[in-house]
């Protein structure tokens, strides 16, 4: 099994906004895979990536 590179972290959050998180990766066969999720706070919806 190889192994994904991170290319790309990005968090969203503020009073009025969404708590968002953005990562990107790159396959082994590279390929690009970016994946946006949401949770109650941006430490949360980075997490939601790693366990989805």
């Amino acid at each position: 099994m190889q192994a994904k590179s991170f290319l790309l972290f990005q968090v969203q959050y503020g009073s009025n906004q969404i708590p968002t998180a953005t990562i990107e990766l790159q396959t082994p066969e590279n390929n690009l895979v970016q994946e946006t999720c949401t949770g109650s706070g941006s430490v949360e919806a980075f997490t939601l990536h790693l366990i989805n």
